[in-house]
């Protein structure tokens, strides 16, 4: 946030500083002495044209709302308007009629800019597509009947009053009119309403604070308009260019707005980007940084052009992943090494549970402890008869890795490797949770599918699961559920690419529904064991389906 700060002030600076050289420009010109009073104006001039110009490129890249920029955009392009018609008054037309026309449409921006204003506060809070409803484009019919009667002032004269059988009509002799004050009015009344709208809708915790950053320069223009109407000297001597006063004061306003909040813009999304606690990165399209956290590893660009194909795993356990982006790429990283030593411990499962065999035989010669010893010896080798299919896949897995050519066919094999694995790991798990209960909680089949899931992540396959029901259920019913649920996967996981998998609990039942995206045949996962099943085959799509009775369901 220092940083933002910092260039805000810088801007500042250079921004006061060009309008000092400006006023400079005007008090020496002004100076009977001056003999180049003509290339100060045009320098003059030239210098708040800049400034307005560069605030209105600035609106372009500052704010998201697409018709509050548009608005904004508007009124930089009005200062601007103003400015060209005040330069061309003073400057370069010398015939009183031209100079007169030159001076009435100062009206168009002084009466179009409070209503864009007053249209900007009316967008605030919106959505990017959000458009004004129709009943808004009346405030332009006041302003256009207005800014009719400046343009035609000559007719009627009832805005400015001018010298009876004065030769040449100027606006160095004149008065106001009945319908001076009108005009007047509804410029300021545009300008209040804009403030108070914004107000309203401010949610800003300190919003007292900064609040008066936009009231004070607004209120100041509007006691400025009304001395200059009024004809006080002194403010002739001092800030005698209303057009130059008028949009400075516009847009300190509008700015202040953007600066506090009230009008919301991007300015700070690099800093909290930067300051943010997700590891990321923003890369334009030949993958260089151009935004980055602050926690984030630092990534080489071959490294970031490989994981944009496939992601990759980073030492340490870090995997690096990406999406695209209009213009780039963003790149994150997750800490993933816990997964890897699963994987890990996964790879000698076979080697454990024969390990573990041998010790319950060993054991149960001991009599002290027989009875325990026979349990466990129960409880393994259902784990090994419910797991026997997947771990044989694993082992199979296994030697397909240690021969695998390529590191893309590998990471394959270690994602197949781990979806395999957190079946094993699961539905042992379910089994230990079986036999000390015949029921287990209902969202522990959900962690089930859940990592299941992550795994086939790591395959790129698209995954959502849900459960509908709480409580407890059948220990054996989740189990069958579940051998269910691995039988369709594993049959379809060479193709797979998105998988949905609902579970219900209605009517004493528990029905698993499942979508999937695969070239592979999966009626085959139906067998003898999943009596009732129902596998098929709509559009390219596989639709498997198997209810089954709370307290009856097949072991």
């Amino acid at each position: 946030m220092a940083s933002v700060h910092r260039n805000n002030v810088r801007a500042a600076v250079i921004v006061a500083a060009l309008i000092a050289a400006a006023m400079a420009c005007r008090f020496i010109g002004r100076m009977p002495s001056c003999s180049a009073d003509f290339l100060l104006g045009c320098v003059r001039s030239a210098i708040y044209i800049g400034l307005f110009t560069a605030w209105g490129i600035s609106i372009r890249r500052r704010i998201t709302q697409l018709q509050v920029r548009r608005f904004l955009t508007a009124i930089a392009a009005l200062m601007i308007f103003w400015l060209a018609m005040r330069t061309l008054k003073y400057q370069f037309v010398t015939d009183p009629n031209a100079a007169r026309y030159l001076w009435y449409l100062y009206y168009v921006g002084m009466l179009l800019i409070p209503l864009l204003s007053l249209l900007v506060a009316m967008s605030l809070g919106k959505p990017e597509n959000y458009r004004l409803p129709r009943w808004a484009t009346l405030l332009f019919v006041p302003t256009a009947a207005l800014l009719l009667l400046v343009l035609t002032n000559d007719l009627h004269q009832l805005v400015f009053r001018f010298p009876a059988g004065a030769a040449v009509f100027t606006d160095q002799a004149y008065d106001y009119a009945v319908l001076y004050w009108p005009v007047i009015g509804w410029q300021i009344g545009c300008a209040l309403s804009a403030i108070a709208v914004i107000i309203r809708k401010c949610r800003l915790p300190d919003r007292r604070r900064v609040i008066w950053r936009p009231i004070v320069p607004l209120l100041v223009s509007i006691v400025y308009g009304l001395l200059y109407a009024a004809g006080a000297d002194w403010l002739f001597v001092i800030a005698g260019d209303i057009t130059v006063f008028q949009c400075l004061f516009y847009t300190a306003v509008l700015e202040g707005c953007i600066q506090c909040g009230l009008i919301q813009s991007n300015s700070h999304y690099e800093e909290l980007f930067r300051i943010s606690t997700i590891g990321a990165q923003i890369t334009d399209d030949a993958f260089n940084v151009c935004c980055s956290a602050e926690n984030v590893r630092p990534v080489d660009r071959a490294v970031l052009a490989s994981a944009a194909a496939a992601p990759a795993v980073l030492e340490g356990g870090i995997r690096l992943s990406e999406a695209p982006i209009r213009g780039g790429h963003v790149f994150w990283q997750e800490d993933i090494s816990d997964l890897l030593d699963t994987i890990g411990q996964l790879s000698g499962t076979k080697e454990e549970l024969q390990s573990y065999g041998s010790l319950l035989q060993e054991e149960n010669r001991k009599k002290a402890r027989a009875q325990k010893l026979a349990e466990q010896k129960r409880l393994y080798a259902a784990m090994q008869e419910k797991t026997a299919q997947s771990a044989t896949r694993l082992e199979t897995l296994g030697a397909a890795l240690q021969g695998a050519e390529d590191a893309g066919a590998a990471r394959r094999l270690l994602a197949e490797i781990l979806v395999v694995g957190a079946y094993i790991k699961r539905r042992s798990n379910l089994l230990f949770l079986a036999d000390a209960a015949d029921e287990v909680p209902a969202n522990e089949l959900l962690l089930c599918l859940h990592e299941s899931a992550a795994s086939l992540r790591l395959l790129g396959v698209r995954c959502a699961c849900a459960l509908d029901g709480a409580g407890r259920m059948d220990a054996d019913c989740a189990g069958t559920v579940f051998d269910f649920y691995e039988a369709v996967v594993e049959r379809a996981l060479r193709t797979l690419r998105a998988l949905t998998v609902s579970v219900a609990r209605t009517g004493g039942r528990v029905s698993v529904s499942m979508m999937l995206d695969s070239e592979e045949d999966v009626a085959g996962a139906c067998g003898a064991r999943f009596a009732g099943a129902q596998i098929s085959k709509q559009y390219g799509v596989w639709f498997c389906s198997l209810s089954v009775p709370e307290g009856r369901a097949g072991a």
